[in-house]
């Protein structure tokens, strides 16, 4: 187990590569850098990290870590091992916070928002980056969507329905407002008319 200082100064200087990267991405940030914003020497950075890529590594895991501990300490899904049954519920303030709650780190966690920021701003020339845009902020949600509204449709609670197209339709807003970094008000507003929209159009028109 590593000692007290090492592992904070590890941290420090992942905090720190992610200040740096959601500003100017992977490509425009050195190992130099990230060091110089701790307060370390470059050799020392070594000590921790091999190199600049073991860094993006490390802090993509961490923070992916924490966003799904966040998202399970709300009471929302944040993997596919994870049960929908709680998005079955008749009760519609109740559905309406769980799915707040689901989005509510992407609006309110600083940490996630550097990240998106991150990896938005670095997509378009590193592959990689592209990849783990697609995988955190549209594919995994999607993905839980999906499920969440197969269940749904099983369990009779909705109608019928495409739930690859549902989980497109239902995601596709909230991730447009999380790139236009809407202001978590104005998200958490959005997201419960939205709810209701959704819920009203696959039960039918029924509550």
């Amino acid at each position: 187990m590593r000692d007290g200082r090492r592992t904070d100064t590890r941290d420090r200087i992942l905090d720190a590569a992610l200040d740096l990267m959601s500003g100017c991405g992977y490509d425009g940030v050195s190992v130099r850098d990230i060091a110089d914003a701790v307060g370390i020497k470059g050799a020392s950075l070594y000590k921790h990290f091999e190199g600049k890529r073991e860094v993006f590594d490390a802090l993509i895991a961490r923070e992916i870590a924490a966003l799904e501990n966040t998202l399970r300490e709300l009471g929302a899904n944040a993997t596919l091992d994870d049960s929908p049954e709680a998005y079955a519920s008749d009760d519609m303030p109740e559905l309406e916070e769980l799915v707040w709650r689901s989005y509510l780190p992407f609006f309110c966690d600083e940490r996630i928002r550097k990240l998106r920021r991150m990896l938005e701003v670095s997509r378009y020339a590193d592959e990689r980056c592209a990849t783990l845009y697609r995988t955190v902020f549209a594919e995994r949600p999607l993905a839980l969507q999906e499920r969440i509204f197969g269940r749904l449709v099983e369990k009779g609670a909705f109608n019928q329905c495409d739930v690859a197209l549902a989980a497109r339709q239902f995601h596709g807003p909230m991730l447009m407002l999380m790139n236009l970094e809407t202001k978590p008000d104005e998200a958490r507003k959005f997201c419960i008319r939205h709810v209701r929209a959704f819920n009203e159009l696959h039960r039918g028109g029924t509550l």
